[in-house]
């Protein structure tokens, strides 16, 4: 009778690539007498054949992935490190290392899975990642030593050593979530899938954890430098509370047990439960979770299953209680999504924390934390999922995770709107801004000296009262030394020539002149007889005019025209004011 092949042989549909290696042979019937037993099997040295070039990560950082069997660290560490390593042909020369450090992480990072996930890693493993990563860089002895990261061509071992190579490189070197991942781009990476039961049907990629993450850098709502790895893996632990902070303003945990509340709901319903709870003294690990909800500042907490607890647990401690209850496994309404979104952003806005939690604190709870991301943040689905993922593993479970794709844009929407509406209302609210007035020019207390070839403006009635003396200004008020100046040359202007000297103007005779006409021309005469010997100014006397130049037509036809005189008759002088002589 033939020996039996081995269960390696036909693996079952079930498990995954590279499982045949960890069934024991020893476990396989042994062979009937008669039949030579099979010879024991030998091992087979691992190969050191890398399945793709090797991908640089950082500075002095690179990542490998061998194709069979998982070597060992010690021996690629053999002499300079350098003989299974395949660099890229592009690489400078001065950028190729003289000696590689090879390290493996998949036994010292493990996910800890609910059902079928397996993956991506928490956040709390890659801040443990970076900081190995970073000793071992600054490490004295090994200044002109690179490191080297290797895995295997398992899909998860493969996937989550990816995700954590390109989050170092987005988060340490500062470059954009694009950049990380194009040394992957043309490598099979197995999508993350939900914690959930049935068939896996959305696809979480490490694109969209990359843009997850640099969404939550951005805003603020992850910061590394101060993240404490202590409180994190002690209160993610369910005998410490299984909680998880997924922003600083957002707790989600699984809900809080009350087994005396649990007791006597079940025996004698909500009086009785409420009743049993007043008379015995609160359990010590509840009393912990209300300690903590104190000291950072829990100001509301969002029951969405079934009570477990009585919520005067917290309402006596001060912290506010919603029940938001719905389906474990289903999807909020949108009266629960909008409740929530207002009540959470009230109790931010008021500089309080809010805890929310369903039964395990994983499905319900993601959906309206995430909810609330997308209408506060503007995340797409993909991308809070795969944050809140990587700050609570397992969040967001089956359909919702659908339900989240098909929604974030509406709910990126509402968030539109409020903003709107609430900056309306604000603007409605204050009173109207006063309209700007442009301010009078000073007087000036000097008069500013008229430039070269400005010249004076004539007297007006007001310099002609300053002259006068007759201004409407106080005996003792001052008087600026120009305008003093300027008053006393017209008063003297006034006194010595008349507009008639100073144009060459004679007036029309007043009301005391003769009224005949001989009387009239005799006054004339005289006046013009003392202008002329005392000139007010200097006349221009009138030059002959030029001879005219006779001008020939040039019409075969045209008879030739006389020339006139060139020369006029001229006046004597002194003549060209004189009036007119009346007729007799």
């Amino acid at each position: 009778m033939p020996c039996p092949l081995p269960v390696a042989a036909e693996p079952a549909a079930h498990m995954v690539p590279d499982d045949s290696d960890l069934i024991d042979t020893s476990s396989v019937p042994a062979c009937e007498e008669g039949v030579p037993a099979s010879s024991p099997p030998t091992t087979r040295a691992p190969s050191l054949r890398l399945a793709h070039d090797m991908v640089p990560v950082s500075n002095r950082f690179w990542f490998g992935i061998f194709a069979e069997t998982l070597p060992d660290a010690d021996v690629l560490n053999a002499g300079d490190g350098l003989h299974a390593a395949v660099l890229p042909a592009d690489v400078p020369l001065s950028q190729q290392p003289t000696k590689l450090q090879w390290f493996c992480i998949d036994e010292d990072l493990v996910y800890l899975s609910f059902s079928k996930d397996w993956g991506p890693l928490n956040v709390a493993m890659f801040y443990r990642f970076c900081v190995h990563v970073h000793q071992m860089l600054m490490d004295p002895a090994m200044q002109d030593t690179h490191l080297a990261l290797y895995t295997s061509t398992h899909p998860h071992h493969k996937a989550n050593a990816a995700l954590l190579c390109a989050l170092y490189a987005m988060t340490i070197d500062h470059i954009s979530p694009a950049d990380a991942f194009f040394p992957y781009s043309e490598m099979e990476l197995m999508p993350f899938r939900d914690a959930g039961y049935g068939r896996a049907d959305y696809c979480l990629t490490i694109q969209d954890i990359l843009y997850g993450v640099r969404r939550a850098l951005d805003c603020g709502l992850l910061d590394l430098t101060s993240f404490d790895l202590a409180s994190y893996e002690h209160y993610e632990q369910v005998q410490h509370g299984d909680w998880n902070w997924i922003t600083p303003h957002f707790l989600a945990l699984a809900s809080p047990k009350d087994r005396t509340y649990m007791a006597a709901l079940a025996a004698g319903g909500p009086a009785a439960a409420a009743s049993a709870v007043s008379r015995v003294s609160l359990h010590p690990m509840l009393r912990r979770t209300v300690d903590y909800f104190q000291e950072h500042k829990v100001g509301l907490v969002v029951r969405l299953n079934n009570p477990l607890y009585h919520r005067d647990v917290f309402k006596n401690a001060g912290i506010e209680h919603r029940e938001l209850y719905f389906d474990d496994g289903s999807n909020p309404s949108e009266e629960i999504l909008r409740t929530f979104i207002h009540e959470a952003d009230r109790v931010i806005e008021a500089g309080h924390t809010i805890a929310v939690h369903c039964k395990a604190g994983l499905g319900r709870t993601g959906v309206l934390i995430g909810a609330y991301l997308v209408w506060k943040h503007g995340f797409t689905a993909s991308e809070v999922i795969g944050y809140m993922r990587l700050m609570r593993p397992g969040c967001v479970v089956g359909p919702q995770q659908h339900f989240m794709y098909e929604q974030a844009a509406t709910w990126l929407r509402w968030g539109v709107e409020d903003r709107l509406r609430a900056q309306l209302a604000k603007e409605n609210a204050a009173p109207p801004a006063p309209v700007p007035r442009t301010p009078a020019a000073p007087t000036p207390t000097t008069k500013p000296t008229p430039c070269v070839g400005q010249p004076r403006k004539s007297p007006s009635p007001k310099r002609r009262r300053v002259a006068l003396g007759t201004t409407n200004e106080g005996p003792g008020a001052p008087r600026v030394a120009s305008d003093e100046h300027d008053a006393q040359a017209v008063a003297a202007q006034l006194q010595s020539d008349t507009d008639a000297d100073v144009l060459g103007v004679v007036p029309r005779p007043g009301p005391e002149a003769p009224a005949s006409p001989t009387a009239t021309a005799a006054a004339n005469a005289a006046r013009l007889a003392e202008a002329a010997r005392t000139p007010s100014r200097v006349r221009r006397v009138m030059t002959p005019a030029q001879p005219v130049t006779t001008r020939v037509a040039r019409s075969p036809t045209a008879k030739p025209v006389l020339a006139r005189p060139a020369m006029r008759t001229a006046r004597p002088a002194g003549i060209e004011n004189r009036p007119p002589r009346p007729r007799p």
